[in-house]
């Protein structure tokens, strides 16, 4: 990466090759320089669009060098990007350039009109015909052998060194954008810089499945989370993309409650199970919790009592007095949402066994003929028509 240019005249481009396939953000550049006394450069990021045409995409702050030998320093962006793509590369300029901020053009200190080209008849120099006029802007196009020199290519003992370190990772966008606050909602995270991502989190929580699919795209599932908005973040060995609230928890309310069975046997002990409730809901995985509450069909709710998700009768039933009771269930999901239900609890008729036997007549007169009749049974029974 250490190359030497001949400088010619004021005005001219360098190019520096970079690794293949480097990518990072340019955070300082190392300038050689064997001449006594210091010079302005200003470093300059290409991209490179094939082997003779190069698009400037980033501006640095210019800068002083500090004369002979090799000197350190930052590369601090006042234009464009710092972001080293695999086909980006490294350059500079001995112009001092300015920039007034966001919209605002890139401009050299001064004009230099001239365009820039090899002088076949003795190619150990630059020569300058004015045909144009020298300024730099983002996007502009450079061709070698135009105002672009390769320093590869030259002799002068100048050189340069781009410093890259790895890319913090971007995320641009998740899809689907929302999903149940229970977690479990496959999704596909969209960005830059994913390649080595040691982990995701959404919400603050880590997701699961993680898999990184190439350096734009990762595949993951929701952790659980809070109802509302949750930042995406993927972090890398180089570190983690900023806050945001791409993704939301979402909790709908539960739909329905179901309790089975819905009947129980007379003369049970008290405290017997009835049943057992559940409840259906759009999230899956959703927790709830059960309560008696007022309202309509809340007739008899005093005489039940519900356990986690058991309803259990309190006093022993007795299907002769009560055939059947009516009660109001609530069921919340631990977003605080919720679903009433009236239900009817049916008591059942239990064979009991009969607790008496009457005869009408226990007497009969002497002399009636055989086969007279002394008197009639009857039965008592708890069951009633019996």
């Amino acid at each position: 990466m250490d190359r030497g240019f001949n400088d010619g005249a004021a005005g001219q481009v360098y190019l520096y090759s970079v690794p293949s396939g480097a990518v990072g953000v340019a955070t300082s550049f190392q300038f050689y320089d064997n001449e006594a006394g210091s010079r302005r450069i200003t470093p300059l990021i290409f991209e490179k669009l094939n082997a003779s045409q190069y698009v400037l995409r980033g501006v640095g702050a210019s800068i002083t060098t500090n004369g002979l030998g090799t000197q350190n320093y930052p590369f601090s962006l006042i234009a464009g990007t710092n972001v080293m793509a695999a086909n980006y590369t490294f350059g500079f300029t001995d112009r001092e350039v300015s920039y007034g901020g966001s919209g605002s053009a890139i401009t050299t200190t001064a004009s230099y009109t001239g365009t820039v080209d090899w002088d076949y008849s003795a190619p150990t120099e630059w020569l300058f015909t004015p045909s144009l006029t020298f300024e730099l802007s983002l996007g502009q196009a450079f061709d070698l052998g135009g105002l672009l020199f390769n320093g590869l290519d030259s002799t002068r003992t100048y050189s340069a060194q781009i410093v890259i370190s790895p890319a913090t990772p971007t995320v641009i966008s998740i899809s689907p954008t929302s999903g149940s606050t229970t977690g479990g909602t496959s999704v596909t995270i969209n960005g830059t810089n994913f390649t080595g991502a040691t982990g995701v989190t959404i919400g603050g929580s880590a997701a699961t499945s993680v898999s990184v699919v190439n350096a734009t795209t990762i595949t993951c599932t929701t952790p659980a989370g809070s109802a509302g908005t949750a930042s995406v973040v993927v972090t890398t060995p180089s570190g983690s993309n900023a806050a945001n609230s791409l993704f939301t928890f979402t909790n709908a309310a539960p739909t329905d409650i179901a309790l089975s069975p819905t009947s129980i046997a007379e003369n049970v002990s008290a405290g017997s199970t009835v049943g057992s409730f559940s409840t259906t809901d759009p999230d899956a995985g959703n927790t709830f919790t059960y309560t008696l509450v007022a309202g309509t069909g809340s007739t008899d709710n005093t005489a039940f009592t519900i356990t986690g998700n058991a309803l259990s009768i309190n006093a022993s039933p007795n299907f002769e007095a009560k055939s059947s009771y009516g009660l109001r269930v609530r069921s919340t999901d631990q977003g605080g949402l919720f679903f009433e239900k009236q239900f009817t609890v049916t008591i059942t008729n239990v064979n009991e066994t009969p607790t008496d036997i009457a005869l009408s007549a226990a007497s009969i007169a002497e002399n009636v003929s055989a086969g007279s009749t002394v008197g009639s049974f009857s039965t008592t029974d708890p069951d009633a028509g019996n």
